[in-house]
């Protein structure tokens, strides 16, 4: 049997700026004149559709930003106010984690004296079902802040952070709410848990395992820090030492920011590590049980130099090939690393597993990063000109979800070019006589176009696809035949 590879091998360096976003790879938001903006956390619709949450506001007084971006990477006019939504909830109500339902609904939390949960609707509207017209606020001791936010197979909701009595010894807290915004009383029989470990404890991100017990990453006092619960909020011995874990990177300090959870079950934190004069990437990864897998890096912990100065790593994204993506910033810069499964630097990103670029030339944070179904790395976070800071988001090539069923195929499929515009050719050599068929979908998979074909002589195949009247963006080739089905994307720019 013939087996069918595609190959893009046309503009598709990995870690460069995608120019089908936005048509220059990047976009570039303000909510108002002499506001701040900035982008906290993203999330990805089934659509394709992006959308983000953070602040938005004049000091001293931040408000809650939403913007929903198409997949083009232009503002999606249908959500909120023009594709923005500007939420008040107090003096500083910033939102710091998104999370998308299964009905499509979208779960915001922030906050800064209390927990903040807020739910809208999937065109931006506030949802008047949760909570008290959609808006949930939780006082956990004296003061509390929501940082990270994640959705229960059974559509509870999950949010973590720090609380306190108003000193400086703050701990972890962990607060489960039913599906109408309420408290869920299953849970360690109040809702909520708190976990101390010493001086000053926060909680950054949550990860899900898959028989529902929760990792809760962050970091006390100047090292990483991990607990695990059950699933009735109870916290779970057989994790670490009585459900707690400490790792110390470096001879300085280090910080966990982000957590993912790989198929395997293992552990992922990312954050950073400052051993000498300045900080750098630290990456972290833990077996199912808490303990450091030495199969990883160094003893399980790897740390990544961008260029002798202050590298912060915020975010983390674990490809379908278990390749680990981390970014933050260095130099006020966008910075992007990319792992081998082994924790090496994988040199097919930017040529050396790392790379530096921008929003538009301004000072640049990056807070969050989310893969796209077709692999591509949707940055997001702020950038810094004129004394305010606006959204910004980018968009930038990379190609793990490339189809490649058999490495030692010798018949391979070329797809020129790539981007499209009005044409794109599909050749290949074949001997197979078992009847095909290559058809092109749009993103939430409506037909658009099948394939003719143009020359058959001696086993050499090619076909000429029409996308002369589609508009930009991302398409999908798909070619099947008995025993084979194979879906491959494109970018059209007419």
């Amino acid at each position: 049997m013939t087996i069918f590879t595609f190959i893009f091998g046309v503009n598709a360096q990995e870690g460069r700026l995608d120019s089908t976003f936005n048509l220059v790879g990047t976009n570039i938001i303000n909510f108002g004149s002499g506001y701040d903006d900035v982008i906290e956390s993203t999330i990805i619709q089934p659509d394709g559709k992006i959308v983000v949450a953070g602040l938005t506001g004049k000091w001293p007084a931040y408000d809650m930003g939403l913007a929903r971006y198409n997949i083009d990477g232009t503002l999606d006019y249908s959500f909120g106010d023009n594709g923005l939504i500007t939420t008040k909830l107090g003096t500083i109500s910033m939102a710091r984690a998104i999370a998308l339902q299964k009905d499509g609904k979208i779960v915001v939390a922030g906050g800064n004296y209390s927990f903040k949960v807020v739910r809208y609707d999937a065109y931006g509207n506030l949802d008047y079902s949760f909570g008290s017209s959609g808006v949930v606020n939780t006082s956990i001791g004296l003061q509390s802040s929501a940082f990270a936010i994640a959705i229960q197979s059974d559509d509870k909701i999950l949010v973590a952070g720090s609380a306190s009595d108003g000193g400086p010894d703050a701990d972890f807290a962990l607060a489960r709410y039913n599906t109408d915004g309420s408290l869920d009383k299953s849970f360690n029989s109040t809702g909520i848990i708190t976990t101390d470990y010493s001086q000053g404890d926060y909680a950054t991100s949550i990860g899900i395992q898959s028989d529902g017990k929760i990792i809760v990453a962050g970091y006390t006092n100047t090292a990483f820090a991990l607990s695990r619960y059950k699933i009735n909020g109870t916290i779970d011995s057989t994790f670490g030492i009585n459900g707690k874990l400490i790792t110390k990177i470096g001879s300085n300090y280090s910080y966990g920011k982000a957590l993912k959870i790989q198929q395997d079950g293992k552990i992922v934190v990312a954050g950073i590590s400052n051993d000498n004069s300045s900080p750098d990437f630290a990456l972290v990864r833990y077996k199912s049980n808490g303990t450091l897998d030495s199969l990883f890096g160094l003893d399980g912990k790897v740390l990544t130099d961008f260029n002798s100065s202050d590298d912060n790593a915020n975010s983390i994204e674990i490809q379908k090939d278990g390749k680990i993506f981390v970014a933050g910033e260095s130099q006020n810069k966008i910075a992007i690393a990319r792992y081998l499964s082994n924790g090496i630097l994988d040199k097919t990103w930017g040529g050396n597993g790392k790379i530096i670029s921008n929003f538009n030339g301004g000072l640049d944070n990056v807070y969050s990063i989310s893969l796209q179904a077709d692999g591509k790395l949707v940055v997001a976070g702020s950038s810094y000109s004129n004394g305010l800071n606006d959204f910004a988001i980018a968009r930038f090539v990379a190609n793990s979800n490339n189809v490649e069923i058999n490495k030692s195929t010798i018949n391979p499929i070329t797809v020129y070019p790539n981007p499209a515009i009005d044409f794109i050719t599909v050749e290949w050599n074949s001997v197979a006589n078992k009847p095909f068929t290559i058809t092109v979908t749009d993103m939430l998979g409506q037909f658009v176009s099948i394939a003719t074909l143009i020359n058959s002589s001696d086993g050499n195949y090619q076909y000429l696809i029409p996308v002369t009247n589609q508009v930009n963006g991302i398409y999908y080739v798909q070619v099947k035949s008995e025993g084979y089905n194979s879906i491959t994307k494109i970018s059209v720019l007419n």
